[in-house]
């Protein structure tokens, strides 16, 4: 299915390119790192503008965010070097060992982990500020690491997938799949049981942790590295360097290409952001997905707008009328849009399907070109 690039949120751009890219957990501003020169830079979702932008040393290739706003701010720079930001600035500068690749922060015992070229998963607890011993794998080096949201269990992914128990602080398993050579990315989902993790060759793998056998296995096209992956409640959303996958197990939802090299996104609900070797910053909304995030409830009507769609020639359903005519099929082909808790059909195709030949102007009908017609 074909996206639109929608212009929502002002400046959402870097001179050059966006490296990293993360949405705080209340909803409220995105988090971004990018070239050239080095930066951070904040945006506020309440205002759909730039907040903040600071200048770094060197360029930031990761980003945990410490609280529920951008109050507290971890960046892993890709000169081995961490930065902690305050809303007032930066706050102070630590060095780690080796070069870093990720970032995870364990909110129970308040330590980020590093992992990085090394076997070593340096553990930096921020109420003291300092690092304790670090958690030791069996990887050559962790590509990736993520903690699990229920349980708080560690995995780290490199030439192994390898779990820890931060109450032990001793490694719990090691495994490997058959036929994969190196692990690039990892994402639980909030269930506590489930994760997934991506290849340098193409591949997601989901995991139950109860088992080493695979639940499902997903290849990407173009067998590039797997950068990113988030196991949604929904959905699974896979990001190599030209495409975007979003996806369950039961079926293919959206390919999103972008046409430049992807190496970061964000998704809220059917919202969904791409950032890489491009100085913009793309979004894309699709009620596939879900609905307009609360901080721009008229995202569905801007979507309509990007794609020239004349609303005149539309019907308005409700979703009894969807279910009664079997209609869900449409909604995924894009021949159907979804508006707040409705659905628009084109009347020709409504006549045909339903052999009908009246048209629906109802109220609703109205407002809804009126609003559209006033953004247009």
């Amino acid at each position: 299915m074909n996206c639109s690039n929608l212009k929502i949120i002002q400046s959402f751009e870097f001179p050059e390119a966006c490296i990293a890219m993360k949405m705080t957990e209340d909803k409220t501003h995105i988090i971004t790192c990018g070239s050239y020169k080095p930066q951070l830079r904040i945006y506020d979702l309440n205002e759909l503008n730039l907040k903040v932008e600071r200048h770094m040393e060197s360029e930031g290739k990761k980003i945990e965010i410490l609280e529920e706003d951008y109050g507290k701010i971890a960046i892993l720079r890709n000169d081995r070097y961490i930065e902690f930001h305050a809303k007032y600035g930066l706050h102070h500068l630590v060095r780690i060992p080796k070069l870093g690749n990720d970032l995870s922060f364990n909110k129970i015992s308040a330590e980020l982990l590093i992992c990085g070229d090394s076997s070593d998963i340096y553990r930096f607890n921020l109420e003291q500020g300092r690092f304790f011993k670090s958690l030791i794998s069996e990887c050559d080096n962790i590509n990736s690491i993520k903690t699990n949201p229920v349980h708080n269990l560690i995995c780290g992914v490199g030439n192994k997938i390898t779990f820890f128990d931060p109450r032990s602080r001793n490694c719990l398993k090691n495994f490997v799949s058959e036929n994969v050579e190196e692990y690039s990315s990892i994402s639980f989902n909030n269930n506590g049981i489930n994760f997934c993790v991506g290849t340098e060759d193409g591949n997601i793998i989901v995991y139950d942790l109860r088992s080493k056998k695979e639940l499902f296995i997903k290849k990407h096209q173009n067998e590039n590295k797997i950068k990113e992956i988030l196991y949604s409640d929904k959905n699974i959303y896979s990001l190599d360097q030209k495409t975007l996958n979003i996806w369950n197990l039961n079926q293919d939802l959206l390919k999103i290409e972008t046409g430049f090299v992807q190496n970061t996104f964000i998704v809220d609900d059917g919202f969904v952001s791409i950032g890489g070797d491009t100085p913009e910053i793309h979004c894309y909304y699709s009620s596939i997905l879900g609905k307009s995030p609360t901080w721009c409830t008229q995202m569905d009507t801007l979507d309509l707008n990007s794609k020239n769609i004349n609303l005149d020639n539309f019907v308005i359903i409700t979703k009894k009328e969807m279910q009664d005519y079997n209609l869900q099929s449409y909604l995924e082909k894009g021949k159907i849009f979804q508006h707040l808790n409705r659905y628009m059909i084109d009347s020709n195709l409504y006549n045909s399907l339903t052999n009908k030949n009246t048209k629906i102007e109802t109220r609703k009908t109205k407002e809804i070109k009126k609003n559209y017609k006033l953004i247009k």
